[in-house]
C-alpha cells in the first residue's frame, strides 16, 4: 500500500512534475498531470520514479520515495472484473487505484502493461517499460507512462524495477 504525507504533499508532487508529468485535452489549455507519491513502504513490488528521482534514491532515506507510479505482487486481488494486481498513480493531485488488463512484450522486446481506473472505468494507463539488468529476485526496468482519460493524456518517463 503506498501512503502520501497529506493531500497536500500529493498535490505538491502533482506540481513538481507540472512540466514532464503533464498533458492537455486537445483543445484546451487545461494541463491533465501525474504526480508524486511521498513515503510509501517496502511492500510494493513494483516502484516507479523520474529518472532524476531514481538517480537520488536512497532506501534508507524515505525522504528520497517519490514514486510517479508503484504497483502491488502480482496475484489475483477482488472479483470479476476487479481481478488482478493494484498499481497507483498520482493524477490531477489525486491518489488513484489501477486493476492490471494485462500485458505483451513488444516486438522490441519492450514490455507493454495495460490499466484502468478501479474508480473510473475512463482512466486508462500504460506502462511502456524495456527489462534492464536482472537481479537474483529483481529487475530493473526503464521507459514510460501514459495516462488517459478522453481526450487527456499524460506520459512521463520512469525508471525502477520490480522484485524484492
Amino acid at each position: 500500500m503506498v501512503r502520501t504525507t497529506t493531500l497536500a504533499a500529493a498535490i505538491a508532487g502533482a506540481m513538481v512534475l507540472a512540466a514532464p508529468g503533464a498533458g492537455r485535452a486537445a483543445g484546451t489549455d487545461t494541463l491533465f498531470s501525474i504526480g508524486v507519491m511521498t513515503g510509501g513502504d517496502a511492500t510494493q513490488y513494483c516502484n516507479f520514479m523520474t529518472p532524476t528521482d531514481a538517480a537520488a534514491f536512497v532506501f534508507d532515506d524515505e525522504a528520497t520515495w517519490r514514486f510517479v507510479f508503484v504497483s502491488d505482487y502480482p496475484v489475483a486481488e477482488g472479483s470479476g472484473e476487479e481481478k488482478g494486481p493494484r498499481a497507483r498513480a498520482v493524477v490531477n493531485g489525486t491518489l488513484e487505484t489501477f486493476v492490471f488488463r494485462g500485458e505483451q512484450t513488444d516486438d522490441k522486446g519492450v514490455l507493454v502493461r495495460r490499466y484502468r481506473g478501479l474508480d473510473d472505468n475512463d482512466l486508462r494507463m500504460v506502462a511502456r517499460l524495456k527489462p534492464g539488468e536482472k537481479g537474483m529476485e529483481s529487475q530493473n526496468f526503464e521507459g514510460r507512462i501514459i495516462i488517459r482519460r478522453g481526450a487527456w493524456r499524460a506520459s512521463v518517463a520512469v525508471k525502477g524495477d520490480c522484485g524484492v
